[in-house]
């Protein structure tokens, strides 16, 4: 293997391949845009900030399409752009999604607002008992730094 070094900083390879000589440049290049990696934070200018929310919304969703055809699952997502408008994608739907979540839901609510009730009926004074100590006891602490 022969190495050459010209004045452009070049360096040229000469190899054989199959009795046939083929020269092939290796020259350190910049990395492209696409390639860096940039820095997350909130884009201010409203022209940028729109043309990103376009590209990656519509990643987004391709992304969650791939999740739905790989693992059979079913999801939705709601999300309102940098003007307000909201945007969804749902498989199967979007309302099918959020139906069958709210039917899940108000036993759960029931359940918590049903042990919240009695617990307050066992326990109605527990909270002002609890404030009335925590006031004597910072009153004794500054009793105690006085003298």
């Amino acid at each position: 293997m022969l190495e050459l070094k010209n004045n452009f900083e070049k360096q040229d390879e000469i190899k054989a391949y199959g009795g046939e000589y083929a020269r092939i440049a290796t020259i350190k290049k910049k990395k492209a845009k696409s390639c860096q990696k940039i820095e997350i934070t909130k884009i201010l200018d409203e022209k940028s900030l729109a043309v990103t929310f376009s590209k990656r919304h519509s990643g987004l969703f391709s992304k969650a399409n791939e999740l739905c055809i790989l693992c059979g699952v079913q999801l939705a997502i709601i999300m309102f752009s940098p003007t307000k408008k909201p945007i969804s994608y749902g498989n199967p739907s979007v309302e099918a999604i959020t139906d069958r979540y709210l039917e899940q839901l108000p036993p759960l609510i029931l359940i918590t607002s049903q042990f919240m009730e009695a617990y307050r009926t066992q326990h109605p004074r527990t909270k002002q008992t609890t404030h009335q100590h925590d006031c004597s006891s910072a009153g004794s602490e500054k009793d105690r730094r006085r003298t």
